[in-house]
């Protein structure tokens, strides 16, 4: 019930970004993929350059002091 209030409150007052995708209504993790696919196509079909850059952060929390992250 809790987490249903929290989404419902946290979409009434639009506090999350309307490109994200996680933990909303509606929306799938594979959203973002489809959206980065569809941009990808029609740039190359207008002979636009296309550039994308992607970040691995599966380590990032593994370098960081877990008393800095209790805190």
């Amino acid at each position: 019930m809790i987490v249903s209030r929290l989404k419902w409150f946290s979409d009434y007052y639009k506090l999350q970004d309307m490109s994200q995708s996680g933990f909303k209504n509606r929306k799938r993790t594979t959203d973002p993929i489809l959206h980065l696919h569809d941009t990808v196509q029609k740039s190359l079909a207008n002979r636009h350059h296309v550039l994308a850059i992607f970040i691995d952060l599966e380590k990032a929390y593994g370098m960081v002091s877990h008393q800095v992250l209790t805190i």
